[in-house]
């Protein structure tokens, strides 16, 4: 039976992977697509996808013993895609290398963050890294529906674990430079 530490990294890699087949169906829409208002939790896919970076950065600091930056959770942290893909690109980079570096005596280090009132939060590193995940998925989720209403057709985010799956990643596992 594969550990925890080994399911955080396979999730840190499906990150990494789900988020590069996001950015790149998201590259493909007119400016004005990407940044329309769809009445979703952060109005547009750009705000969207600002909000998944900037909660990536947060949780991933506090896990490493860092400073998370705290503040709104829908501020503009990059103004256009490009620079946003760049910057995730990195998040999802660190994400997996200190999903790499876990132990399990790891994953029950408490760890402790001011969160976006101000409150103290301390949780054990896989409670945190769970939530991360959790999170991400359901931002991704939001951003794929959105990408429905546009002439974009939304890639598929679910075939990174299956072997069943593995044709269906491999152009973007070589672009990432990720072994099988």
């Amino acid at each position: 039976m594969p550990s925890l530490v080994e399911h955080f990294r396979a999730m840190a890699f499906n990150n990494l992977w789900s988020n590069h087949r996001l950015h790149k169906a998201c590259a493909q829409l007119p400016t004005q697509d990407y940044f329309r208002d769809r009445g979703a939790f952060f109005r547009s896919i750009h705000g969207t996808l600002n909000h998944i970076l900037l909660v990536d950065r947060y949780y991933v600091a506090a896990v490493a013993s860092e400073h998370a930056e705290s503040g709104r959770l829908d501020r503009e942290l990059y103004l256009d895609l490009p620079s946003l893909t760049a910057a995730q690109a990195v998040a999802d980079r660190q994400l997996v290398s200190l999903c790499e570096a876990l132990t399990p005596e790891r994953l029950e280090v408490v760890t402790r963050w001011t969160d976006s009132n101000g409150d103290t939060c301390q949780d054990p590193v896989h409670v945190v890294l769970a939530h991360l995940f959790v999170h991400q998925i359901h931002h991704r989720g939001q951003v794929h529906n959105m990408l429905s209403g546009t002439r974009v057709r939304p890639p598929q985010l679910d075939e990174y674990l299956l072997s069943h799956d593995a044709p269906l990643r491999e152009a973007d596992l070589r672009e990432l430079r990720i072994a099988q």
